[in-house]
């Protein structure tokens, strides 16, 4: 009768360990989501000589892994909304467009620390002129590709709430 008390409380005890351990790794695993909308203001001056003040958001969201040693692998999804401007010289209208996507992988543990990231998106003329002297798509400028950087990422570690995207700085020069 002990051996099977015995042999009962070592299979609960081995039951409850491992059931901690799997919830453990599960957690450890399971990936932080968040998003945020930051400003993205700046003026550029495009190759054709136009000087433009773009304006608009970027939308971040942000995937955070942690390996089993707690170090951050971060994916990161990037969108631009409303980001556009008119040229005062010309009077000439441009949108700036496109999502990309990136992953960083850390190397140590902890939150992630992430560096400056480029990401490139298509810059278009809306109004090219009279419909009856250029008809079809909008034109694209002479460089049709407007890099945006964004910088100084703020994740948060708390936790609970760990690898949450918190805060980023957008802009159209590198830092």
């Amino acid at each position: 009768m002990n051996f099977i008390r015995s042999f009962s409380n070592s299979f609960i005890v081995t039951a409850v360990i491992l059931l901690g351990l799997y919830v453990g790794t599960a957690n450890a695993a399971s990936p932080t989501v968040s998003n945020i909308y930051v400003s993205l203001l700046g003026e550029v001056t495009l190759p054709n000589g136009d000087t433009v003040l773009l304006s608009g958001r970027v939308h971040i969201l942000s995937r955070v892994t942690f390996s089993d040693a707690f170090v951050p692998t971060v994916n990161l999804y990037v969108n631009l909304i409303g980001v556009e401007g008119t040229s005062d010289t010309t009077g000439k209208h441009y949108l700036v467009v496109g999502a990309s996507n990136v992953e960083w992988v850390g190397v140590s543990p902890g939150p992630p620390d992430i560096p400056e990231q480029t990401f490139n998106f298509s810059l278009v003329e809306t109004n090219p002129g009279p419909p009856e002297t250029n008809p079809g798509p909008p034109d694209l400028p002479p460089s049709p590709v407007l890099p945006v950087f964004l910088r100084d990422f703020v994740f948060a570690k708390e936790a609970g709430s760990e690898g949450s995207l918190q805060g980023v700085v957008a802009s159209f020069l590198s830092d």
